[in-house]
């Protein structure tokens, strides 16, 4: 995907938009102070002189500053608005990338729900609390002028919420984090329940793990819940009768001769700001835990799926296609899927990969078409490492992955890719080469036939032919085809066989992965792999005649939805 705040004025922006909100703050914090003037005006002033027009005006100029702090607090509420849907607009580019990763690597995709969580704390009051905590020890100073009891007294009850609040977080910590983990682990069941729907007792296996699973985020979740509404009720009872206690020690000094009544009110008004903040912050503290870690996996996700990305300008595509030591393993797996294959292709050849199920086609096809990083070795085109390249870019790579996807939307955007402003020519033309036009013509809607979610509607052998289009649409530079001939009758075979001698023909290099050793006579260059391992390597008439009758069979790989 492209991301727009990759360039530098993303960043610009959002320095420009931080520093708007915490210049807006400085005002907003500073007209805070009406309250407790006006009181004491009212109660030393006023009542003292008697005056209904010194009241009057006092009240006139509190409605004026506090109309005038609505405004900029609302300004700065937009502002902040801005800033998040800034910051999600760049993160979640990078999100979906990596979520795409996580897919294809068989992981939960859980970096689009993270940059949601993030974008919810930055609009939630939590940060204005975060942004407004630097203003508390002014608040603190001015009950210190008013007199040094106050002071100690608001500062005290600051600490006892500190640590009423550091208390919730620590009883919570490691709940919430159990519960997290849980959560993803059962998603990702969701995920595989979904896949295992054609195998009843599979299925329901799986939903009884996700249940279970289920069942330990939400035990973990009432353990956390249960601490910190016990810190948050503390919390309150503390706030309150710090209120309380402000108010009878203002009264007692003003008994003393050592405060005015007026000092008294403005006191309690000011310790109630200086601890604002710190009430918002333990009221959604969780709230608060929730973004930062929600925040530093996203940072972790993202870095590890574009740590591979190099700076340097991309290079365009061309032959050869070289391969040296390879070696891949599925995520959880104890043993490589696959180890040490070396390979070259040059422009125009034919490439046929032969072996048993589980023998590493698929994985090499994952490889090959840069849909999974290598766990060793490396894929260059034209002497440069296959990462470098734009994906998405036209020419570069067809695929038809083992089991071949459709899309919602039309039969032409399936083969296209969704690709804005597609060729219709260039469409019918990739039908027409593997012999998909016929069949699509005679769809009720022809090319603008609009499909379901999975090919829904279509028959097997409808959704192949779909996808080998899409593989070959575009012209690209690389065609990784597996397992090709899958539900194809004779004549599609046939078309097929003609589609590869075409594009080999016209310069373009095509693997062909697949089970059938007569698929691949027609080949260029052979690979046998056997157990992820290759067992012979060269021009297809030299490994033919060296080939054994049977290649033992090896674990059934796992399913690879490619693009």
């Amino acid at each position: 995907m492209h991301h727009e705040n990759d360039s530098g004025s993303g960043p610009r922006r959002m320095r420009g938009l931080i520093f708007a909100v915490v210049f807006f703050g400085v005002f907003t914090n500073l007209l805070t102070l009406t309250g407790p003037l006006y009181m004491l005006q009212v109660y030393d002033r006023v009542l003292g002189s008697a005056s209904v027009e010194t009241l009057v005006s006092l009240t006139l100029l509190m409605v004026f500053l506090y109309a005038t702090m609505a405004v900029i607090d609302w300004g700065r509420g937009r502002i902040m608005w801005f800033l998040a849907a800034e910051w999600r607009r760049g993160a979640e580019g990078r999100a979906f990338d990596a979520d795409m990763a996580a897919r294809r690597g068989n992981v939960p995709a859980v970096a689009l729900e993270h940059a949601a969580r993030v974008h919810a704390t930055l609009v939630s009051p939590a940060v204005f609390a975060v942004l407004d905590l630097p203003w508390s020890p002014v608040f603190f100073g001015l009950l210190f002028v008013f007199h040094p009891l106050l002071g100690w007294l608001a500062l005290g009850g600051a600490l006892l919420l500190i640590l009423a609040t550091g208390c919730a977080h620590l009883l919570t910590k490691g709940a919430r984090r159990r519960a997290a983990k849980a959560e993803i682990r059962a998603r990702g069941l969701v995920v595989q329940a979904g896949e295992a729907q054609p195998v009843p007792t599979a299925a329901r296996h799986l939903g009884s793990q996700w249940q279970t699973w289920r069942d330990t985020a939400e035990r973990h979740l009432w353990q956390a819940g249960a601490a910190g509404l016990g810190a948050q009720a503390l919390g309150r009872a503390l706030r309150l009768m710090l209120q309380s206690a402000m108010l009878g020690l203002g009264a007692w000094l003003a008994l003393q001769g050592a405060l005015t009544p007026g000092a008294m009110i403005a006191g309690t008004i000011l310790s109630g700001r200086a601890l604002a903040p710190l009430d918002q912050l333990t009221a959604n503290w969780a709230m608060l835990q929730q973004g930062r870690l929600s925040w530093q996996a996203l940072e972790a996700t993202t870095k590890n799926g574009s740590s591979h990305r190099s700076t340097l300008p991309r290079p365009s595509p061309e032959p050869p296609l070289i391969v040296e030591n390879l070696a891949l393993r599925w995520p959880e797996a104890k043993m490589p899927a696959l180890v040490g294959v070396n390979l070259d292709l040059k422009a125009g050849e034919v490439l046929g990969v032969v072996g048993p199920a589980g023998g590493g086609k698929t994985s090499l096809a994952c490889l090959l078409t840069g849909l999974l990083p290598p766990l060793a070795g490396r894929v260059l085109l034209g002497a440069a490492p296959l990462y470098r390249y734009d994906r998405g870019a036209e020419g570069f790579i067809g695929n038809l992955p083992q089991h071949p996807r459709l899309w919602p939307g039309t039969v032409a955007e399936n083969i296209a890719l969704f690709a804005p402003n597609a060729d219709p020519g260039q469409i019918s033309k990739a039908a027409s080469l593997v012999g998909a036009d016929d069949m699509i013509r005679s769809l009720p809607d022809g090319y603008d036939t609009v499909i379901g979610s999975g090919g829904r509607g279509l028959s097997a052998g409808q959704i192949q032919l779909i996808s080998l289009a899409r593989a070959f649409y575009g012209d690209p530079m690389l065609i990784v085809l597996d397992a090709p001939s899958t539900h194809l009758g004779e004549d599609a075979k046939l078309a097929l066989k003609s589609a590869i001698e075409a594009v080999g023909g016209a310069g373009r290099m095509v693997i062909l992965l697949t089970q059938q050793v007569a698929e691949a006579k027609g080949c260029d260059k052979l690979l046998l792999l056997s157990r992820g391992r290759p067992t012979a390597y060269g021009p297809a008439e030299d490994v033919l005649r060296k080939m054994p009758r049977y290649i033992a069979p090896a674990a059934t790989p796992r399913r690879v939805v490619g693009r």
